[in-house]
């Protein structure tokens, strides 16, 4: 049986402070889940009408994830996710996992997608 991986431990400890802190945030929950996008951009029809409500529980659920130690990346389309630092290459450049995929930091605030790494080659230097 494989070890949980840093992403993993994250998300399950980014929940155990979701549910305590704000026990009904099921919305909350499907962004931690990547159920949700976390900006928010797949809300359609009524949900937009209610956009206050939906902002805050995002919130949540990404202070929630940087308590437990996640940040927040954009890939190279500015897509925003959910992120764990795993390490830095030879080159200073920071590479992160997320729920599906590694990236490496290509500009100072956008991502790149790995090609072909599994996660368990991508703990780089920690």
């Amino acid at each position: 049986m494989m070890p949980p991986d840093r992403y993993s431990e994250t998300l399950d400890a980014a929940e155990a402070i979701l549910l305590r802190e704000h026990p009904r945030a099921s919305y909350a929950l499907d962004v931690l889940h990547s159920r949700q996008d976390p900006s928010g951009a797949d809300l359609k029809g009524k949900a937009s009408k209610y956009g206050g409500s939906y902002a805050r529980a995002r919130s949540y659920a990404l202070s929630a994830w940087k308590a437990a130690g996640g940040t927040e990346i954009c890939n190279k389309h500015g897509k925003r996710l959910l992120a764990v630092e795993v390490g830095c290459d030879q080159d200073g450049r920071m590479h992160y996992d997320t729920k599906h995929n590694t990236y490496v930091q290509a500009t100072k605030c956008r991502c790149a997608l790995v090609p072909d790494v599994s996660r368990e080659t991508s703990e780089v230097q920690a």
